[in-house]
């Protein structure tokens, strides 16, 4: 499943501590058999110079047309040290915890008083854990430009999944100007299948772009991830598709502001497409609001 997470995370990294509850609707529409997902969570963030602490923890309830519910847990850990003023080294695991439903068919043979005998079915919930361990390195000069490298590992029951990668923002304009100052981020993503029975393709390369405009109290965002994938991890970790749906092209947009106190408010709408069943396109709308605070 998708997981969701957090539009601000960027927003303040000089604050020692920020906390963030943030709560998403998923709506599904054309060929699939899911209908709709809530998801809710909270982000946690502790900065004692060199190192910066992240945890992300999320609960998800998808919704199918004709079956029981699919429940999912995840639990992100990430430590950031800073090396200096321009290096900033990262590592992280990305914990899945599911509950699949499976339908389990029970049968009364005929009896004196039942002859014809009676067949019922009930829902079991079979766990399962899942992980991605992942790693990274950032060169970054402060308000100019910043270059990443990350490496994920995703651990799935019958797969492994391999992605690379590397990115480069950089900022521009005025903060001060008319239209305020920009940041341009683009990211290439070359991602590697170990079962061919996975997905349509063993290998997939994908890219994402991110533009982001600050003026005054407002922070506007747009992405766009062009280009098919399956099994992507994304937003540094703390994203994974973990649930083998093929996916295209996906557009976002997120409106944020800064208020008083140290607090920040943000919602976004994202819209994706992917394919459940190949030759059958499906189509997903979320909807996420955020709220953070910082100490």
């Amino acid at each position: 499943m998708k997981k969701l997470i957090l539009s601000a995370i960027a927003v303040s990294a000089v604050f020692a501590t920020e906390i963030m509850p943030y709560t998403s609707f998923i709506n599904y529409s054309k060929d699939t058999s899911k209908d709709y997902a809530n998801v809710f969570g909270v982000y946690l963030s502790q900065y004692k110079s060199p190192y910066k602490i992240e945890l992300d923890g999320e609960y998800m309830r998808l919704k199918y047309k004709n079956s029981p519910d699919y429940k999912q847990s995840d639990l992100t850990l990430i430590i950031n040290y800073f090396q200096g003023s321009n290096y900033k080294y990262r590592v992280g695991i990305h914990n899945i915890f599911a509950s699949n439903p499976e339908t389990v068919v029970n049968y009364q043979p005929p009896s004196m008083r039942n002859p014809s005998g009676t067949t019922t079915t009930t829902t079991k919930y079979v766990n399962s854990y899942d992980y991605v361990l992942f790693g990274g390195v950032t060169y970054y000069q402060y308000l100019k430009f910043d270059a990443d490298l990350n490496i994920y590992y995703s651990n799935y029951e019958n797969l492994n999944v391999v992605q690379v990668s590397p990115s480069y923002g950089y900022s521009f304009g005025n903060y001060y100007s008319t239209i305020g100052s920009f940041y341009l981020k683009g990211t290439l993503n070359y991602i590697n299948l170990s079962n061919s029975d996975a997905a349509p393709k063993d290998n997939y390369f994908n890219v994402d772009l991110k533009l982001e405009n600050y003026k005054g109290p407002w922070v506007t965002t747009l992405n766009a991830s062009l280009g098919k994938t399956a099994y992507k991890v994304a937003k540094d970790g703390f994203v994974v598709y973990n649930l083998g749906e093929e996916y295209k092209n996906s557009y976002s947009v997120s409106v944020g502001k800064k208020l008083k106190n140290n607090d920040y408010v943000s919602g976004s709408v994202e819209y994706s497409t992917f394919e459940e069943t190949p030759g059958y396109e499906a189509s997903s709308t979320t909807f996420l609001i955020n709220y953070m605070h910082n100490f």
